[in-house]
């Protein structure tokens, strides 16, 4: 049976925004976050500018 790898999944960070999940999982696992989600409008703004 192949073992799955953290490097096989696609990582995604439902509460993406201004707090630095996204950068703590990257900094736990050693891969970068591909998608992130945000659903808040102020947060979205700031990433915006």
């Amino acid at each position: 049976m192949k073992q799955i790898s953290i490097l096989d999944e696609i990582i995604v960070d439902n509460f993406a925004g201004g707090g630095g999940a996204s950068t703590g999982i990257e900094l736990a696992i050693g891969h970068s976050v591909e998608i992130a989600i945000n659903h808040d409008p102020a947060a979205i703004a700031m990433h915006k500018v």
